[in-house]
């Protein structure tokens, strides 16, 4: 296949920190444009335990 590359090489570092705060302070320090996202918790499907067996090609999950 062969490497991808970008021109930007910090395209592709991702850092994490404790509190908002620290990475707007991080940001600020080195001059960087950022942008702040509200984190959301995805909401748990409700199944049946009996999906798990239906035989319908809809539901139905290959396991390779």
């Amino acid at each position: 296949m062969g490497w991808a590359s970008s021109a930007d090489p910090i395209s592709n570092v991702h850092i994490d920190f404790d509190t908002k705060e620290e990475a707007i302070q991080f940001a600020e320090k080195n001059e960087w444009m950022y942008e702040v996202d509200k984190v959301q918790a995805p909401s748990p499907k409700q199944k049946s335990y009996g999906a798990n067996f239906s035989w319908n090609k809809r539901t139905r999950v290959p396991t390779k």
